[in-house]
Formats: structure tokens, C-alpha cells, sequence
């Protein structure tokens, strides 16, 4: 009886929003690696009190989970303004150090 109700309600098309629904869930919850929650809400009310006909009204919750997101670390200057460096810290003039290292071929072997 469900599914066949279910089938009937907006020609259909709340079944195949509640698919939608439950597969966008499936993969938010995949992507945050946390629970979720989906809800079909089925409101019925008789047309009137001497009628067999009902009028069905369907609403469809999703609670997707959050993503956690990351922090961001900033120092403020004197002035107030944000920088990414600390500004009471020296920067270090750091440069590459080049590999002067003897290739395989150019060592010998010690026995």
C-alpha cells in the first residue's frame, strides 16, 4: 500500500524526489563522515466528514551533516590589520642549498 501510495502522490513525483533526496544524503553523509537524517512527512485530511476521499500532503526533510572545516591562523599588526607572518618575528632569508653530491657512478666501491 505504501509504495503504491506513494506512487500517486503528485503523479509520482514525490517518490522520485524522496530518491533524490535520500541519494544526495547518501553522499553527504559518505563526503562528512557523519550521520544525517531524512524525514517523509505524510499529512492526510479528509475532504469532508461524509467523504471516503482524502487530501494527501507530503513534505521531505533532509538534515544533510556539516563538513567540518579547517581554521585559519593570522597575526594582527599594530595597525589592526591581519597578516599571515608574525609580525614581532624576524623573517629568516632562507635560500635552496644546492646538491653537490657525487653521482652513483663517481663513488667507489670500499671492500
Amino acid at each position: 500500500m505504501f509504495i503504491r501510495t506513494m506512487q500517486g502522490i503528485r503523479q509520482g513525483s514525490a517518490l522520485a524526489e524522496l530518491d533524490d533526496a535520500l541519494h544526495n544524503l547518501t553522499l553527504a553523509v559518505k563526503k562528512a563522515g557523519k550521520g544525517g537524517e531524512l524525514v517523509l512527512k505524510l499529512k492526510i485530511v479528509p475532504i469532508d466528514a461524509n467523504s471516503s476521499a482524502v487530501h494527501i500532503e507530503d513534505s521531505i526533510l533532509v538534515k544533510e551533516p556539516k563538513v567540518t572545516k579547517g581554521k585559519s591562523v593570522f597575526f594582527m599588526t599594530e595597525a589592526g590589520e591581519l597578516v599571515k607572518n608574525d609580525p614581532r618575528q624576524r623573517a629568516l632569508d632562507l635560500r635552496e642549498v644546492g646538491t653537490d653530491r657525487p653521482s652513483a657512478e663517481d663513488l667507489r666501491s670500499v671492500g
